[in-house]
């Protein structure tokens, strides 16, 4: 299993959410105790009136004063059914026991309200004999419509199913699983006789001609039901004449088209080569075969068809936008070549509709067998520092407005907490994305299994050709495996804040930024990224596109290194982060070294940074007013130096990012009182304490033998000796200016946004710079 970011915060508890979950806790013990609730306590009046004025809060959705999308009591992990339907018996509402799993059982029951999608998916249900339940269903997607899929009167079959409390202390099923529920047509056999309805006799042509209309409604699963019927009924009918093999031809090719605006590429494949098998050059199922292999990211196989298409069709301008587009993803995933200038301005947009259609490059990289954990990620050959690793599409990324909680009942300890994250809508996602496309589920499961990345796990099918899936599996792999992306900012807020020169200033005197964003993915390459607190690459996210590239020269054979956390966290803080969400201590230089630090000795680290800090507040000119005290620079300077000296290693194996920090405030300080020679030197203390090792000649501009650990940090400081190192020699100034976009490239994930993120900050640098030293040397 691999650790990935984590994804899930905790959330502080009211007086009111205590209340809240205290009863949640109540009802926890009961299905605990040998004395069960009824089974069926309330009639079908009250449970639709409080369904009908049900609210997000009543549900648990409201916590530490925020209402939330989605909330889920955590339960014990169950399997999904996969016993035959035909060899479970079929039983009534009355027969269920509250906390109970009904093995072997069934229960046909029909839907008497609409469902309201609030916390969770709920409607009344009633079976047979007139006894009336609530249904919840977790996991639900949210993109689909409820009237369509499950609307009042459908008949629903529940297989082996729980029978719990439900957040509203209401008995009645919850299903997790998404094949523990199966929407049944008014003719199938397992419908009751009582809710039986006639198949409505219609023509193979009829069928087609309604799911035609249904198209033009924008209806797309009510059209490829009647495809399907029209499809059933032709291959019950027997015919093999001219006529009817058209008219299966033209379903299939309708049936096609009506998957992929459904987003079932895999099947729509297939209904185009079954067309393709008997009219070759059908213009039709050549472009709805491309536009399949487009979408499931197989741009060869797209890229000949839709090169065979616009042979054979050479005025068809869709096929040709198609065909370009698909050469511009193979070149991408080939080369690894972007337009990042479209990829930055998508991700600046930051819209739900934005199309991130980009190919995944993953060349320079592999999965091999890690000796840190499970499997990791090597170099396949020599690579240099900025260079480009991987770039990967998300399997799914959830926004952060899409935000849920999830409530955690520990029995041993008896006690609730609730834990807030996007997590959740991306497993509800995910669930429906393996419907869609079957072949993704071997993938993400790789990530959960003990098998090598290169072995397959299981897949088995249901009797309607679903693939069984466990939600509390996926769930876990989510938590484990999934990133919280990051808006484009938040490595440099100040490119957020083109409107205020101060905003630029503000931050010399900072180093703190905005928490994370909730936003929650899954890439399935990233995945396999191990972790170290002094990692050799950087990822980035831009959109849904992941970004890796090389933080330092790397020979072939090298595992890539990302860090799951932020290295300026003290270490209590990340040590436990670490272990709380993934389970494991790092043992990288830096950890083994402050973990071998006793409690007395952490606490004078964090003394002394405090007591710098303070003293920084009071020197800093922009919020004092004042200016700068040499006096208080030298407190500060001393203090600093004796920060450095309680790091024992020498920095290529511990980074001093606190120390670092603290340098570059003070150069900005210096600057700022005019003492440009000791700002220099305090910047050139700083990169030092990241590891960067350089020297300089006039007119030779600078040789780095170290480039450092690159952060934020560094990059600040590489544009400031750009600008002061280099104001009288142009190819002094050059390099300092290569080596700040190789350190922007790193952290940002490419470099065509350096110019608008950097280029105000250090012209205001430059400008402040330039007038301070005309006024030293150039004045009479």
């Amino acid at each position: 299993m691999q650790h990935l970011s984590s994804t899930m915060t905790s959330l502080p508890i009211s007086e009111k959410d205590g209340k809240f979950l205290s009863l949640q806790k109540i009802v926890a013990q009961s299905l605990k105790s040998d004395k069960r609730p009824p089974t069926s306590p309330f009639n079908l009046e009250y449970l639709t009136e409080q369904l009908a004025n049900r609210h997000l809060g009543d549900e648990g959705c409201r916590f530490g004063g925020k209402t939330f999308d989605l909330a889920e009591l955590i339960i014990e992990p169950y399997p999904p059914s996969e016993t035959p339907l035909a060899e479970l018996e079929p039983h009534a509402i009355e027969d269920m026991v509250v906390g109970d799993h009904h093995v072997g059982w069934y229960v046909p029951v029909k839907t008497v309200t609409d469902a309201r999608r609030l916390a969770v998916v709920s409607t009344i249900v009633v079976d047979e004999l007139g006894t009336c339940t609530e249904l919840q269903i977790f996991n639900f997607p949210r993109n689909v419509d409820l009237m369509e899929v499950l609307p009042m009167g459908a008949v629903i079959l529940l297989k082996e199913p729980l029978y719990t409390m439900s957040m509203m202390v209401i008995p009645g099923f919850r299903v997790d699983h998404p094949t523990d529920i199966v929407v049944l047509e008014d003719d199938d056999e397992y419908v009751p006789e009582v809710w039986r309805k006639p198949a409505v006799v219609r023509t193979a042509l009829q069928c087609k001609e309604l799911g035609n209309a249904a198209m033009r409604e924008n209806l797309p699963k009510k059209a490829v039901k009647l495809y399907n019927a029209g499809l059933k009924t032709l291959k019950e009918s027997g015919r093999d004449d001219p006529e009817s093999e058209e008219l299966k031809l033209n379903l299939l090719r309708n049936r096609a088209l009506g998957n992929i605006r459904l987003g079932y590429f895999q099947t729509a494949l297939r209904d185009a080569e079954a067309v393709l098998a008997k009219e070759p050059n059908d213009e039709k199922a050549l472009f709805r075969r491309a536009k399949a292999l487009y979408s499931l990211r197989d741009w060869p196989r797209a890229g000949n068809t839709l090169k065979h298409m616009t042979a054979e069709y050479p005025k068809n301008a869709v096929a040709k936008a198609l065909f370009k587009s698909c050469r511009r993803r193979m070149i991408e995933e080939l080369m690894g070549e972007y337009d990042w200038v479209k990829m930055v301005k998508l991700a600046k947009e930051d819209k739900p509709s934005s199309l991130f259609d980009f190919a995944d490059y993953k060349r320079p990289v592999e999965i091999r067998p890690s000796p840190i954990s499970g499997n990791g990620i090597f170099t396949k050959h020599k690579v240099k520092a900025g260079d480009l690793l991987c770039v990967e599409k998300a399997v799914l990324n959830c926004r952060g407005k899409e935000n849920g909680v999830a409530i955690f009942y520990d029995v041993e300890s008896e006690q609730m907490s609730v834990q807030q994250g996007a997590g959740a809508f991306v497993g509800a996602a995910m669930l429906k994305r393996f419907w869609e496309e079957p072949r993704m589920l071997t993938e993400v499961q790789r990530l959960h299994s003990q098998a090598g990345h290169d072995q397959l796990a299981e897949i088995t099918y249901d009797e309607r050709g679903n693939p069984y899936v466990d939600a509390f599996t996926i769930r876990d792999i989510i938590r484990t495996n999934s990133f919280s992306s990051h808006s484009y900012y938040e490595e440099f807020p100040e490119a957020a804040e083109r409107d205020s020169r101060a905003a630029n200033l503000t931050r010399d005197f900072t180093a703190t930024d905005d928490g994370p964003d909730p936003n929650c993915g899954l890439w399935l390459l990233c995945s396999y990224f191990n972790h170290s607190c002094v990692p050799n690459a950087r990822r980035t996210i831009l959109g849904d596109m992941m970004i890796v590239r090389a933080a330092k020269d790397m020979p072939a054979d090298k595992e890539v290194l990302i860090s799951y956390t932020d290295v300026k966290t003290e270490f209590p803080d990340r040590r436990m982060q670490i272990m709380n969400s993934w389970g494991f201590e790092c043992t990288c230089n830096l950890c083994l070294w402050e973990s071998s630090l006793n409690d007395k000795e952490l606490a004078d680290r964090h003394a002394l940074m405090a007591s710098i800090d303070d003293l920084m507040s009071s020197v800093n000119p922009r919020s004092t007013g004042q200016a700068v005290s040499f006096d208080d620079i030298s407190s500060l300077v001393s203090q600093v130096n004796r920060l450095e000296e309680l790091y024992p290693l020498p920095v290529v194996k511990i980074p001093r990012h606190f120390v670092a920090m603290r340098w570059y405030s003070i150069s900005v300080f210096l600057d700022y009182a005019q003492s440009h020679d000791g700002a220099a030197m305090a910047l050139k203390r700083g990169l030092c304490a990241l590891g960067c090792a350089h020297t300089e000649a006039r007119g030779q501009g600078v040789t780095f033998k170290k480039r450092g650990f690159y952060d934020t940090d560094l990059v600040r400081m590489l544009a400031r000796m750009a600008v002061t190192r280099g104001i009288n020699d142009p190819n002094v100034a050059e390099s300092w200016m290569q080596a700040v976009k190789v350190g922007y490239r790193v952290v940002c994930g490419e470099d065509e946004s350096f110019e608008n993120t950097m280029g105000e900050f250090i012209q205001y640098t430059r400008v402040g710079y330039v007038q301070s030293f005309n006024r030293l040397y150039l004045t009479d």
